[in-house]
């Protein structure tokens, strides 16, 4: 080959390799892991909620009044009712009436006579008066005025107050204390994997982004270009497919970070469950009574009180109306 030609060689590989485009060597792609779900929060329960309301009492009694001793004798008289009180009223005597005998042998006393047999039997008494006086009665009217019956007390139980009523409660809720503890075990390890994760992405993204700087250089390096007319040049391809990783990775992190801030952690369910109030309407029995506690000898007043509370049924009422206030004929210890 004469000099002349191999001249021409040359220039002609020269001209070869400048036409040649280079390429870009883009870093191998971060791994993504899957995506890691919060451990489910318990259930917040709902706390018993109760409308019944303390029984409330205004008494007045004989100071010195001692309770008499067992085995205590009682007479009930029919449980009247306030011209006051409305449609309810009835219910309510013929409920206590009923209760009577239950709660008397419950709270121990089992010496008594009910309405049914007073307002059965007839009386008759004659006493003087500045005369002669002949009373003719059903027993339990004529025990009313005169000493009649062997017994110690009269219980005298008028109905001041029985109204059906739909009362707005507040309803508390509160976390099962063995849910809690493992949702709490479950944060914990959850949190720990998530705070890593956040971690090893950061990581990735530094890397990344030095891997691509450097190949980014290699490129130029080499005279690649950017912003081809006709097509994309490798040096644009490489720009969009890191554009699309880096916001891959932030979007990645991004979510992390707010599934770590939508998690409740364990403190904070907590207090939030023990804040929560929710409103709930329910039926109710509003109930007063007034009573009266005479000696059956004496016919002196003994005791008089006014008692009301509310509860869900006129049952429940009474029962606890009249367990309060047998407290204070119960014979003395």
């Amino acid at each position: 080959m004469t000099r002349i030609s191999m001249l021409i060689t040359l220039v002609a590989a020269l001209a070869l390799q400048g036409c040649a485009r280079p390429d870009f060597v883009m870093p191998d792609q971060p791994a993504l892991g899957d995506p890691m779900s919060p451990p489910p929060t318990p259930q917040a329960k709902a706390l018993p909620v109760s409308v019944q309301l303390p029984i409330s009492v205004d008494a007045v009694g004989i100071p010195e009044r001692g309770k008499p001793s067992a085995p205590l004798r009682l007479a009930i008289l029919p449980v009247s009712i306030h011209p006051s009180v409305d449609a309810l009223g009835p219910s309510a005597s013929e409920r206590l009436e009923d209760l009577f005998p239950r709660v008397l042998l419950e709270s121990g006393l089992s010496h008594f006579v009910g309405p049914d047999v007073l307002m059965a039997v007839p009386a008759e008494k004659t006493a003087v008066r500045d005369g002669t006086v002949r009373w003719n009665a059903p027993l339990g009217t004529l025990m009313q005025v005169e000493p009649v019956i062997d017994a110690d007390l009269m219980l005298q139980v008028e109905v001041r107050h029985a109204k059906e009523t739909h009362p707005q409660l507040d309803v508390h809720f509160s976390l099962d204390p063995d849910e809690l503890k493992a949702y709490s075990a479950d944060y914990a390890a959850w949190k720990e994997t998530i705070e890593s994760a956040m971690e090893a992405i950061k990581t990735q993204k530094k890397d990344y982004d030095t891997a691509f700087n450097k190949a980014k250089a290699e490129y130029e390096g080499s005279r690649g270009k950017y912003e081809g007319r006709k097509e994309a040049t490798p040096g644009d391809l490489a720009l969009v497919e890191y554009q699309d990783i880096s916001r891959r990775l932030d979007a990645r992190q991004s979510a992390l970070e707010q599934a770590l801030s939508d998690c409740p952690s364990p403190d904070d369910l907590e207090k939030s469950v023990g804040e929560r109030v929710e409103k709930k309407h329910t039926d109710a029995v509003e109930l007063a009574v007034r009573v009266r506690i005479v000696d059956a000898r004496s016919l002196e007043v003994q005791w008089i009180g006014d008692l009301e509370t509310r509860d869900e049924t006129l049952s429940a009422g009474g029962t606890r109306l009249l367990e309060r206030f047998l407290d204070e004929v119960k014979p003395g210890t």
